[in-house]
């Protein structure tokens, strides 16, 4: 098996975790994508066509609901490479290998509609529908340290 195609094989696997955080995962309705996401952002791999490529990359990324664990989330894909990926790689070649790196970790935000600190930012803005963004904020490092914060758009 290519290294192409165990990279393929692996996105695959990405794949349905995705579909499974989106159908059966929890929900959080005042989010855009109310579910845990999953996505594979950037694939390279090769430099000619006629040839088999001795390298290939993607970036993903999750963006987790605070029920679902990153961590855990992350050491799920790690279990995964470690057992699934190591015997597709090692039964044909044995140089062959996955590697995962971090590169960017951030905390999301749930702050709850009792909070001091959201009533106080729904007087502001008069009231308005709850949202919430699936995007890294300064809030949710904040709400890490223990240092109340919300977000709010009038």
């Amino acid at each position: 098996m290519t290294k192409k195609l165990v990279a393929a094989a692996l996105i695959s696997h990405l794949s349905s975790m995705a579909t499974e955080f989106e159908k059966n995962g929890a929900q959080d309705t005042p989010y855009d994508e109310p579910y845990t996401t999953l996505t594979t952002n950037l694939i390279r791999g090769g430099n000619a066509y006629e040839t088999i490529p001795n390298l290939c990359e993607f970036i993903f990324e999750f963006r987790n609901l605070a029920t679902d664990n990153s961590d855990a989330l992350h050491q799920s894909i790690v279990n995964y490479i470690e057992t699934k990926m190591t015997l597709l790689t090692h039964g044909e070649q044995a140089e062959a290998c996955v590697t995962l790196d971090t590169i960017a970790k951030a905390p999301g935000l749930d702050a709850s509609q009792s909070e001091l600190i959201v009533q106080a930012a729904q007087a502001i803005c008069h009231g308005g529908k709850v949202l919430k963004v699936a995007y890294a904020t300064g809030a949710g490092s904040f709400r890490q340290a223990k240092i109340p914060g919300c977000l709010w758009s009038w």
